[in-house]
């Protein structure tokens, strides 16, 4: 029998697609209306540019990745701005918009994929701390909310570890705006340790939306690394696929 309390927000929230935005059904799982369902299950089957595979059997990194973690990383779907599926539009609606149940979707799918990668690698996610990639103060100002920080919480609040904030942004420039060459320098100027955190001898979840070139990523990781973390495992929604 469902809940007092679920029949009441049943009658008072209606559901949207994450996609288009138009009232779907409180009993649809997928998060999609039955238009946007059909190009997201197309966007889960675009495959890498480099060995042809999709995103589950895809092991391509970038090399800053290589060097940043043993084990590899994680990541759920592939990006590529220039294509025009309509699924592209989730992670530029992560970053603008404050949408609670596109986080969770978002954190859901990391999870999923987090919990293949452990029993892959023999993981035990119990001795790990999720931590975050932060905004730019600029774009903090800009939509007044750090997107990386409210998924790396919800990723953390799903694996029941504790999420922590580690690492401060104190860049100028966006990366996105910037070379392969540019990313790197920029990236290894952008990043600091939060002094309030004491990261030595932590192994570290570090949660990004996007990982294109991997510049930000390791940049992030040598900032905790040379603090005293033992280890991190980049975690991603989303990987460069150009």
């Amino acid at each position: 029998m469902m809940k007092f309390l679920d029949v009441i927000k049943q009658m008072l929230i209606t559901n949207k697609c994450l996609l288009c935005h138009e009232p779907i059904s409180h009993d649809n799982k997928s998060g999609f209306c039955e238009v946007c369902i059909a190009d997201w299950n197309a966007f889960l089957e675009v495959k890498c540019v480099r060995c042809g595979y999709k995103i589950n059997e895809c092991s391509c990194m970038p090399k800053l990745i290589k060097q940043t973690s043993k084990y590899g990383f994680v990541t759920c779907v592939f990006y590529n701005p220039d294509t025009s599926l309509l699924a592209n539009n989730l992670i530029f609606t992560l970053k603008r918009d404050l949408d609670v149940d596109l986080i969770n979707f978002f954190a859901d799918m990391m999870v999923k994929n987090l919990n293949l990668f452990a029993q892959r690698h023999g993981l035990n996610y119990d001795e790990y701390t999720v931590t975050y990639v932060t905004r730019r103060e600029e774009g903090i100002r800009m939509y007044d909310f750090d997107h990386t920080k409210y998924l790396a919480k919800a990723v953390a609040k799903k694996l029941g570890i504790e999420c922590q904030k580690t690492i401060l942004n104190v860049g100028e420039t966006e990366q996105k705006s910037l070379t392969k060459v540019e990313r790197l320098e920029n990236a290894k100027i952008s990043y600091e340790i939060n002094e309030k955190a004491d990261v030595r001898g932590r192994k570290y979840l570090l949660i990004d939306d996007i990982i294109t070139s991997g510049a930000t990523m390791k940049a992030c990781a040598d900032v905790l690394r040379e603090n005293g973390a033992e280890e991190i495992i980049p975690v991603s929604f989303a990987k460069n696929n150009g």
